[in-house]
């Protein structure tokens, strides 16, 4: 999982403290436990800061969204599965 995180950058203006953000990429977890080179930093202005936070704001309440309704699936087609067993139970009892 990519992990993205604002980084405390070392202005060297005072426009750069005004516009400009750094921030950190890593991969995975173990490139920000630092045992693994998958990592990157860069800088964004706060506008394109603003439009990332809100992308990945995005992206995840879809993903919660799409996590909910794989569960909410499988839950369903446990319910038939019980159901087709109860069927048949109840037909092999009848004969």
């Amino acid at each position: 999982m990519t992990t993205i995180q604002r980084a405390t950058a070392r202005p060297r203006s005072r426009a750069d403290i005004i516009d400009k953000v750094e921030v950190r990429v890593w991969r995975d977890e173990d490139a920000r436990a630092g045992k693994s080179a998958h990592s990157f930093a860069t800088m964004l202005t706060r506008a394109q800061w603003d439009e990332l936070t809100t992308e990945l704001d995005k992206l995840e309440k879809r993903l919660d969204l799409e996590a909910r309704r794989r569960k909410l699936d499988a839950l369903y087609a446990l319910e038939r599965k019980w159901l087709a067993e109860d069927e048949a139970a109840l037909a092999g009892a009848g004969q």
